[in-house]
């Protein structure tokens, strides 16, 4: 119900009525509190909670919330964009300083990770395990992931694929206390019925309330009531999620068929490059007369990496083989980061 929301925590604002936020930001606690406690409960490695493509310093597995705070980190504090004076009295910016994009290739890497990954890892996904279908696509993101390291001055290596993880691969589930089943079933009772109806929820589209939520909401609340329908319901009909996307489309597309489509693109995108000497910053800034070529975008080492990362752990998940079991509230920051990413793009 929460993921559905396409805004990011708009129960912490000011624009929702005050009953929503109230209800929504005591779900969200609770849902929190017992997520850390899941998480510190966990022995070994669990690709439901932990990231596949990377590892800490002692190769320790990394969470989700984890690697959500990392990549958020990395891109506020790591270097800005540095202009450069150049001898024939220009700005631009130093080789090696920068990744330049173009902007049809900025825009197709973003649809990839954009609504795609932030549904695979949306809490209350089922498990899933991949066949075939999806080697194609897996790939593509591991290719456009180094277009991206290519560029950089202390280009890092590419990641070696894990191994997957089977679909036999014990599942590890905290047993969860009766009093801690009962406040969570009436927070959520309370954050549901707390959601206006869809009349209502048009007249306050300003105020951030999404309509698709008011649906979630009643679901959330007839299962609480004992109703046997599935508490997750794929938001395209027809939606296998082992062979089709599971980002919000009009009709099924399959793992097979958008890899096809993805490698087309970008084999006719102008790759990442780095900053030409020549070029001045407002060469980035406009198109260039006469030629009138497609605006360039600038992001910084942080800002390359971080995506490359973001894509590499997305082709890990979808590889071959790989098993993934159901998704659980932990992985709701990482939900948040995703859609926040595509706004920190720094163009100049």
């Amino acid at each position: 119900m929460m993921w559905t929301e396409d805004d990011i925590y708009p129960w912490l604002g000011e624009e929702w009525p005050s009953r929503l936020s109230a209800a929504w930001a005591a779900l969200e606690a609770e849902l929190a509190r017992l997520a850390r406690q899941d998480v510190q409960a966990l022995e070994g490695f669990d690709p439901a909670h932990h990231l596949l493509s990377r590892r800490g310093p002692q190769g320790q597995p990394i969470t989700l919330t984890r690697a959500a705070d990392d990549w958020h980190q990395r891109l506020v504090n790591g270097p800005k964009l540095t202009p450069q004076p150049r001898p024939m009295g220009y700005v631009g910016l130093a080789p090696g300083s920068a990744v330049v994009l173009t902007t049809g290739w900025h825009s197709s890497v973003s649809y990839l990770f954009e609504g795609e990954f932030d549904a695979r890892v949306a809490p209350g996904r089922p498990a899933v395990t991949f066949g075939p279908q999806s080697r194609e696509l897996a790939q593509v993101y591991r290719d456009v992931a180094d277009q991206l390291r290519a560029p950089l001055r202390d280009r890092p290596k590419t990641p070696a694929m894990p191994q997957p993880t089977g679909p036999d691969a014990p599942a590890q589930a905290r047993e969860v206390s009766e009093a801690d089943y009962e406040r969570l079933c009436a927070l959520a009772r309370a954050a549901a019925e707390a959601v206006p109806s869809r009349d209502e929820a048009v007249g306050l589209w300003e105020r951030g309330v999404s309509v698709p939520v008011v649906d979630v909401a009643r679901r959330v609340s007839r299962i609480l009531d004992g109703s046997q329908e599935p508490a997750w319901v794929e938001p395209t009909e027809g939606v296998e999620p082992s062979l089709h996307c599971v980002r919000d489309l009009a009709f099924a597309v399959p793992l097979e068929e958008d890899g096809r489509f993805q490698r087309e693109i970008f084999d006719s995108e102008e790759v990442p490059r780095r900053p030409d000497e020549k070029e001045s910053l407002e060469d980035y800034q406009y198109s260039s007369w006469p030629i009138k070529r497609d605006r360039r975008i600038v992001l910084t080492p942080s800002y390359a990496l971080v995506i490359a990362e973001v894509l590499d752990e997305h082709a890990a998940r979808i590889a071959p083989g790989q098993s993934v079991g159901q998704m659980q509230f932990d992985a709701f920051p990482l939900c948040m980061f995703l859609r926040r990413l595509e706004s920190r793009v720094d163009v100049l």
